[in-house]
């Protein structure tokens, strides 16, 4: 007897609609950001200020920084966790100037000293050291770099006593062209890069147009958590849903026995900005709002 109603428990089971066993709408779509940006500091030079006046270049004058988003992948994900990547960058070092000067900063100047005697005033002269103004230093900066340029302009032409072939005369230009750009830095800066990558989360609600802050910037620090607001913010506009129609023949079909139940999610328009620029533009399905379709199995 307890045989025949197990049996009979599961074919009744069996028989259910189809639909009874589809209709679990799916978890939530999260959507992830995998991000790449560059952090730059820009290290103005100590004698940019010369530089018009001593090499005819504008250059900048003060140090600054910058962050750029260089990369966005936006990965729509269906799971119930929200995963957080946290890196920041080292701490900002200094500029270093150090080694590029052409000669010491200090020179040798005579001045003349003058002792009183018995029945005359006697001149004695004597070397002393002057410790030379940033202008002079400037100036002997520029020289050098003139002096560079001319000496590799006269090699490669053959306009010097010594003559220069094959690996002598790369090996000479070579040389001068790094002096040159050495010596160039203390007028123009130098500009140190740093790549940045970090994922976040955003998880969508059900209004149809919605604005989520996916993450902020910040010029010193690079990529910030959203919840970080010494950034600058880069906001998510989710804009829909492109709902799917609903079908009246399919419909009809869910009250058979036989129906079959498709969870099909709604299409949005994504769109991530700083406000300035777009830096992404999307049509992502979305969990969150889809719908179920119906169809007769066969």
């Amino acid at each position: 007897m307890k045989r025949r109603l197990l049996i009979g428990i599961c074919a009744a089971m069996t028989a259910l609609p189809a639909i009874a066993q589809n209709t679990q709408t799916p978890a939530e779509t999260v959507l992830t950001l995998d991000v790449e940006a560059v952090q730059t500091n820009f290290y103005a030079g100590p004698y940019a200020k010369y530089a018009e006046k001593l090499l005819g270049i504008t250059v900048q004058q003060a140090d600054s920084q910058s962050v750029e988003v260089t990369k966005v992948t936006l990965v729509p994900n269906d799971k119930t966790t929200v995963k957080s990547t946290t890196w920041t960058f080292p701490v900002k070092s200094g500029a270093n100037f150090s080694g590029k000067a052409v000669s010491s900063a200090v020179t040798s100047e005579s001045e003349t000293l003058y002792t009183k005697g018995d029945y005359s005033k006697v001149s004695v002269t004597q070397d002393v050291l002057v410790k030379k103004t940033e202008a002079q230093k400037a100036a002997e900066v520029a020289d050098a770099i003139l002096d560079a340029r001319q000496m590799r302009y006269d090699i490669v032409t053959g306009n010097t006593d010594a003559t220069y072939s094959g690996e002598a005369l790369q090996a000479a230009v070579s040389e001068l062209t790094r002096m040159e750009e050495e010596y160039l830095t203390l007028f123009t800066g130098y500009s140190v890069s740093r790549t940045q990558q970090m994922s976040f989360d955003v998880v969508p609600g059900t209004e149809d147009n919605q604005m989520h802050i996916a993450f902020r910037l910040s010029d010193s620090e690079g990529l910030l958590p959203a919840d970080n607001v010494s950034g600058r913010p880069v906001a998510m506009v989710i804009n829909g849903p492109q709902t799917p129609a609903a079908d009246p023949e399919a419909a009809a079909a869910a009250k058979k026995k036989n129906a079959v139940a498709t969870f099909v999610p709604g299409y949005c328009s994504v769109v991530l900005t700083d406000g300035v620029k777009t830096l992404l533009e999307a049509s992502v399905p979305l969990t969150q709002f889809g719908t179920f379709t119906y169809s007769s199995s066969k």
